[in-house]
């Protein structure tokens, strides 16, 4: 994730790598080609990271050793400096985890899901609020136990969206009047949703026909799609191509492109398949492959706040070494007008 140049803490990359112990760690990397800064130390490592929409505050989540978890806050300073982590929720008896900030940056949303001895449910995530100041948190819904996860905030902080994992929907949920919007997933796992920069639309994977009525037949289950799901209208654009499974997908900050991670078959009779990256417009128009390096796989992207540049991560395979052979990833950019391509973070 590539910080807000307005703010000189925060211009820099920010990314998950291993450490000396093999323990997953955030690191901040001030500009291409300097040393990269070691941003915590967890005796564990950490499960994931977020970053508050003026860039001044970072959350990120860990497991205990009791089976607990915590959230922690780091607020780098002018240099980018971190300094020392704060505890801001302590969950002994659960795991809390995936903080989302709310647009003014005083509280966030999170997944919660609570330890239990019982084996006759299927355990399953609910979504709880943190207020930071206060350090209060309480279920999002009435109903505790609520099965969501995944939750996006809207741009404007009207609408929660969030995947229901009890009726397997996208789900919309209007903070202010309380109505929710849904669309069925169908039987795969979906593309993990993500709101349009107008907060008019969201974006999500589906493995099936969506429509307005719910009870879609799973007979019509196929690869994953990424798909546009328009508030106003209820219409669903899907934007997959034939034969190709999507993995991920995310959209730039002007809301004019989105770029999508998927696999498509190989040409040939291998029965292979390659990873690429492709852009295409909200509407369907423009569909262009961005990504397609021999070997190489993509995860994890993300734009610039300027939307020239798409971060990602980069597997490749070395297979000059035969069996055993082993592969590396690699933080690296693209550059949207010229298609150059550029390593940030090696290793």
């Amino acid at each position: 994730r590539l910080g807000k140049p307005s703010n000189p803490a925060s211009a820099s990359l920010l990314y998950i790598a291993s450490d000396s112990s093999a323990h997953d760690q955030l690191f901040m990397l001030p500009k291409p080609g300097a040393s990269p800064v070691q941003y915590t130390h967890e005796a564990i490592g950490i499960t994931g990271y977020s970053v508050s929409p003026h860039g001044s505050t970072i959350l990120y989540s860990t497991f205990t050793v009791d089976d607990g978890s915590a959230i922690w806050s780091l607020q780098p300073d002018a240099s980018g400096t971190a300094g020392a982590a704060q505890k801001v929720l302590d969950c002994p008896h659960a795991e809390c985890n995936a903080p989302v900030f709310y647009p003014d940056g005083s509280k966030v949303a999170y997944e919660r899901l609570e330890n239990s001895t019982d084996t006759t449910t299927i355990p399953r995530f609910s979504i709880w609020w943190l207020d930071l100041q206060s350090g209060k948190t309480q279920p999002l819904f009435q109903d505790a136990a609520f099965p969501a996860s995944v939750p996006q905030f809207s741009p404007d902080g009207q609408w929660l969206a969030y995947i229901s994992t009890a009726t397997n929907t996208l789900a919309a949920f209007d903070l202010k009047s309380g109505r929710t919007l849904s669309v069925p997933l169908g039987s795969q796992a979906a593309i993990p949703e993500t709101w349009s920069p107008d907060g008019s639309a969201l974006l999500f994977g589906s493995a099936i026909s969506t429509s307005s009525d719910s009870a879609v037949s799973q007979s019509d289950a196929g690869p994953v799609h990424t798909k546009v799901f328009t508030l106003a209208t209820g219409s669903v654009t899907d934007l997959g191509i034939a034969n190709g499974t999507d993995v991920s997908a995310a959209w730039s900050p002007d809301g004019k492109w989105i770029a999508i991670d998927r696999n498509v078959p190989s040409s040939d009779s291998s029965g292979g398949s390659s990873n690429q990256v492709w852009l295409v417009h909200p509407d369907g128009s423009g569909a262009h492959v961005l990504l397609n390096e021999a070997g190489a796989s993509y995860s994890s992207m993300s734009w610039s706040q300027d939307g020239r540049m798409l971060l990602y991560s980069r597997y490749t395979l070395d297979t000059s070494g035969g069996v055993g052979a082993t592969g590396q990833f690699d933080v690296c950019s693209v550059n949207i007008a010229t298609g150059q391509t550029s390593v940030l973070a090696p290793g």
